[in-house]
């Protein structure tokens, strides 16, 4: 009964796993779109100064509103980063207890 219930944990922890995995493409697949989305928008408000006038400082501005946004997207990316290697840690945690407490 012991065995079982050992085999179950492994088993559930390493279902875990992967669905961390999907998880983590998920995250890694929105982070992709959020940025080309921010490089599409430069480039939208780069076409639209280029075809209104000639200003060098509205370039300027599209420029920085771009960089604000990439670095914004660039914190929340690290943040998930972290918090995914917290995660990571705790499942291997649990791992270790549930491997180093069996009975003999």
């Amino acid at each position: 009964m012991k065995r079982l219930a050992l085999a179950a944990a492994i088993v559930f922890a390493g279902c875990a796993t992967t669905g961390g995995q999907s998880d983590s493409d998920q995250r890694i697949r929105r982070m992709e779109q959020q940025s080309a989305e921010i490089a599409q928008r430069e480039r939208n408000c780069m076409a639209a100064v280029s075809s209104a006038s000639s200003d060098d400082a509205a370039r300027m501005r599209c420029k920085a509103e771009a960089e604000r946004e990439k670095e914004a997207l660039a914190l929340r990316e690290r943040q998930e980063y972290q918090q995914q290697g917290e995660e990571e840690r705790r499942r291997s945690s649990r791992m270790m207890i549930l491997t180093t407490s069996r009975p003999p």
